[in-house]
């Protein structure tokens, strides 16, 4: 088994910092800043794709029924 290190007090200290950092850095993802991808667009999509979806599958069942 491979030893274990513990973090000395500066490392402790710098993964401190930054793990503050993080947590109050606002992280935003882009499609080639042309918009922002949130949850709103994710929702969005997916919403669209379910409502299409539907209305092929009801477009395939009427076909079958008649």
């Amino acid at each position: 088994m491979a030893a274990q290190s513990t973090p000395t007090g500066s490392t402790r200290y710098e993964l401190e910092q930054f793990s503050i950092e993080l947590l109050h850095r606002n992280t935003l993802f882009t499609a080639r800043e042309f918009f922002s991808i949130n949850g709103g667009l994710l929702q969005s999509i997916i919403g669209t794709t379910i409502t299409y979806m539907i209305i092929i599958m009801q477009y395939k069942q009427s076909e079958l029924s008649s």
